[in-house]
C-alpha cells in the first residue's frame, strides 16, 4: 500500500490517503466482541488521483455485515465523505476476524484512486458505560415490579420483560438483553416510589423500529427530573443512566416520546440506599 497526506478542501485539514487502485483492500483484526468495542462507525472519501471510487464495506468471514442504513460506504463524490455505521451485535460474545474492505467501483479501469479515512476504531456500542465495561445492575429491577399505570396514547398497555414482541428479544440497537422492558413510544409508565430508593438506573436505546425513540423523560410527582434530551434512532449508540431520585418522591413517571418505534430500558431498576 502507498501512503501519503491528501488535502481535504471541505474539512481544511490533511488527511491520509491509501492507494489502492482496483485491487480490493482489507483491513482485518481478531476481536472479542463486547458492548466495549461492538460499534463501528466508517467515514471515507476518494480523492483526485484518479477516476475510480470505492465500496467500503464490512465483513466476518464468509458473512458480509449490514449497515445500519441501507447500503455501504461508496466514495463516489471527490473530497466528500460517505459513512456508515456497522453494529457487530449478531457477534456477541464471540471471537472474531472482522475485516474492513475497500474495493473499486470499476474493475476494469485499473485505474488508482486513494480512499481518505477518518479515524478507524471500534467504539462502545453503550455509552457511559462503568469501568469494566458492563452495565450497572439494580437492587430491584423494573420488571419485579407492578406500575401504577402503563399508558400509550392514553390507552392501558401491556409490557412484556425481555421482549419487544413474541419474535424479537429485548435488545439495544440488536445487543441482546434478559432483564428490562421494551416500551413503545409515546408512552408512559408510572411506579410508586420507596422511601430507600435512591436513583434510578437504566440501559437506554433504540430497541425497534426506523423513527427513532425519544427523547426519554423522568418526573417525580410530575417534575421533570431528568430528559435524555435527544433521539435514539439506527445511527446512535445506546446510553448507561443513574439517575438521582428527589427525596420523599411518591410516584416515578417514565415517559418515552417518538413515533413508531420501540426503546428498551435494560437492566432498568431502582438503587437502594442501604441507609434506609
Amino acid at each position: 500500500l502507498r501512503l501519503r497526506p491528501q488535502w481535504m478542501r471541505e474539512y481544511d485539514r490533511w488527511h491520509l490517503a491509501t492507494d489502492a487502485g482496483d485491487q480490493t483492500l482489507a483491513l482485518s483484526r481478531n476481536v472479542k466482541v463486547s458492548l466495549q468495542n461492538a460499534w463501528l462507525p466508517i467515514r471515507a472519501a476518494r480523492d483526485n488521483s484518479g477516476g475510480v471510487h470505492h465500496t467500503i464495506f464490512v465483513s466476518v468471514g464468509e458473512n458480509r455485515v449490514p449497515s445500519t442504513m441501507n447500503g455501504d460506504v461508496v466514495t463516489s463524490e471527490r473530497n466528500r465523505y460517505a459513512d456508515r455505521v456497522y453494529v457487530l451485535s449478531d457477534y456477541a460474545g464471540q471471537t472474531i476476524e472482522l475485516r474492513v474492505n475497500g474495493a473499486s467501483y470499476d474493475e476494469q479501469t485499473r485505474r488508482v484512486a486513494g480512499i481518505c479515512w477518518d479515524p478507524l476504531a471500534l467504539l462502545p456500542l453503550i455509552e457511559n458505560l462503568p469501568p469494566g465495561g458492563e452495565p450497572l445492575r439494580p437492587d430491584v429491577p423494573l420488571d419485579s415490579l407492578s406500575p401504577v399505570s402503563a399508558t400509550r396514547g392514553g390507552q392501558p398497555i401491556t409490557l412484556t420483560p425481555g421482549r419487544v414482541s413474541d419474535e424479537l428479544p429485548l435488545n439495544v440497537r440488536g445487543w441482546k438483553f434478559e432483564q428490562g422492558l421494551a416500551v413503545p413510544t409515546e408512552s408512559e409508565i408510572t411506579y410508586a416510589l420507596d422511601p430507600s430508593w435512591q436513583a434510578f438506573v437504566a440501559v437506554i436505546g433504540l430497541a425497534d423500529g426506523w423513527q427513532g425513540a425519544g427523547p426519554y423523560e423522568l418526573l417525580v410527582d410530575d417534575k421533570l427530573i431528568w430528559s435524555s434530551e435527544k433521539t435514539f434512532a439506527r445511527n446512535d449508540q445506546g446510553r448507561q443512566i443513574l439517575v438521582p431520585l428527589p427525596p420523599d418522591g411518591k410516584t416515578l413517571v417514565l415517559r418515552l416520546k417518538g413515533k413508531d418505534s420501540v426503546g428498551a430500558l435494560a437492566h432498568a431498576g431502582f438503587v437502594k440506599d442501604d441507609a434506609k
